[in-house]
């Protein structure tokens, strides 16, 4: 017997569940030195409405365990949270201090994922599908990075210069999205393509520049009473601003937070964005794994997502690390911080979401982005994490 609840109400008790359990397991795997964020998806796939979760709404006879918007929307809060906190943490001085080095290696470490995995993946699957498979394996995530940063990482030098290489990484993964998407849609030629590509990197470095030139002034004489509401009202505006261009709020929210860093109320701006993040800061890597359908799982499935998890993993380590290298002299740091650049998180099943919307991908092929997404989340966080301790 189907019982009827209040879609709003049970959505809190999910949210709630889902937050206390990864906690829970978080402290656990964190004493066994496994990053938190392994424990939030694995809450996640665990209590999916596709798994556990499904059996639990069948036995109780509610819908407990769901995907809906109200889930979506405090799931898409949680990201952008982290990145603004990353922003905050970091500030423009690590931009700066990484310099060329870190702009370098997130091109070629977005770029070279990409064109092995289509070189693979188009002798077995359609040009057009193997392009979005490989374009989902270019950008890192910048979400997972920035939550093994907030909660774990020791060493500043490695996680600025992984941090803000994964943010101009996610530039260069919107420029290469673009470029797939208008082959795909047979509208490619010489000068759409660069066209594309200038506007994304001149439109980001403007909307930093700007940012960074006018959000100090705002707070300069702003009082303490308006701060946190302020703070607010600019991180959304700027999201929205940047999503009109066809920017993701990641880079948004790291823009934001970057601004406000340079800004002398900025401690007070951070004790809110903690208090936030200590409620809703895992609840993003939770709904990515309830996401997950174990029901796409075959033999197939579960091989080539392997092979593009190691194309992804090994060319991503292998064009980023020369660059940071060159910055820090020091090899096994340097190879500790790219395997921080492995993760695809969410970049990944954006991508996929995309692809199988324009019904460019069908089930199989989706659901190998995923894996891949998925497992690169687990396994780079679980390397990147092993340099702190």
């Amino acid at each position: 017997m189907s019982i009827e609840v209040n879609e709003i109400y049970s959505s809190f008790l999910e949210i709630s569940i889902f937050i206390f359990l990864a906690e829970l397991l978080g402290t656990f795997m964190s004493r066994l030195g496994f990053p938190e964020v392994i424990a939030e998806v694995t809450i996640g796939i665990m209590l999916s409405p596709y798994a556990l979760g499904g059996l639990i709404n069948s036995l109780l006879g509610i819908k407990l365990f769901t995907i809906n918007n109200y889930i979506i929307l405090f799931s898409e809060l949680s990201v952008i949270l982290l990145i603004f906190a990353s922003g905050l943490d970091h500030g423009f001085s690590s931009l700066r201090k990484s310099g060329i080095h870190s702009a370098l290696g997130a091109v070629f470490g977005a770029i070279l994922p990409v064109i092995s995995s289509l070189v693979v993946f188009s002798i077995f699957y359609p040009f057009y599908s193997a392009l979005l498979i490989a374009t989902a394996t270019g950008a890192t995530s910048v979400s997972v990075i920035a939550s093994i940063i907030e909660k774990e990482a020791k060493n500043d030098e490695i996680a600025s210069f992984v941090l803000s290489a994964a943010v101009i990484d996610d530039v260069v993964d919107l420029v290469l999205l673009s470029i797939s998407l208008s082959i795909i849609t047979s509208e490619v030629n010489l000068i759409s393509i660069g066209l594309s590509a200038l506007k994304a990197i001149v439109s980001w470095l403007v909307i930093l520049a700007v940012s960074l030139l006018v959000i100090p002034k705002i707070f300069k004489n702003l009082k303490d009473a308006y701060i946190e509401e302020t703070s607010l009202l600019i991180l959304f505006a700027l999201i929205v601003i940047m999503g009109i261009l066809g920017f993701s709020p990641v880079i948004a929210s790291f823009i934001a937070g970057v601004a406000i860093a340079e800004t002398v109320k900025v401690e007070k701006v951070k004790a809110i964005i903690r208090v936030l993040l200590s409620i809703f800061g895992s609840l993003f890597f939770v709904i990515v794994g309830a996401e997950f359908n174990l029901s796409i799982l075959s033999l197939n499935v579960l091989v080539n997502s392997l092979i593009l998890t190691g194309l992804a993993s090994i060319f991503k380590v292998i064009g980023f690390m020369p660059f940071i290298y060159m910055k820090i002299r020091n090899l096994k740091k340097s190879l500790i911080g790219s395997f921080g650049m492995i993760p695809r998180g969410e970049v990944g099943l954006i991508i996929g979401s995309i692809g199988y919307s324009m019904n460019v991908l069908n089930q199989e092929e989706y659901g190998i982005i995923i894996l891949m997404s998925l497992l690169t989340t687990v396994v780079g966080a679980i390397l990147f994490k092993k340099y702190q301790y």
